[in-house]
């Protein structure tokens, strides 16, 4: 047999538990912004030593790899407004409700 007020209050722990892990902010929603970083600081010693080689291939590398910085970093843009967004709702509800 088992005991239903136990049931409930387990039930009870598991909604707590989810609506406060649903609350918290992720530490690593993307790894864009990692990207978007590490990209233009690892690429200048391949791009060096393209342009040792050819420096059609070294300005083909350099340009490849501002264009993918500018889009990683343009990717970010939806991100960053969904989290203005939800702190901002977030925001107003609060003022509301003092």
């Amino acid at each position: 047999m088992s005991d239903p007020h136990a049931a409930v209050e387990v039930a009870t722990h598991a909604v707590e538990a989810a609506a406060v892990h649903a609350a918290a902010p992720a530490l690593v929603e993307s790894v864009l912004p990692m990207l978007a970083v590490f990209l233009p600081l690892f690429m200048p010693l391949p791009i060096y030593l393209a342009g040792k080689k050819s420096e059609t291939l070294r300005n083909l590398l350099a340009i490849a790899t501002a264009g993918t910085s500018f889009a990683l970093i343009a990717s970010l843009y939806p991100i960053i407004a969904e989290q203005a967004r939800r702190s901002s709702t977030t925001h107003q509800s609060s003022c509301l409700k003092a």
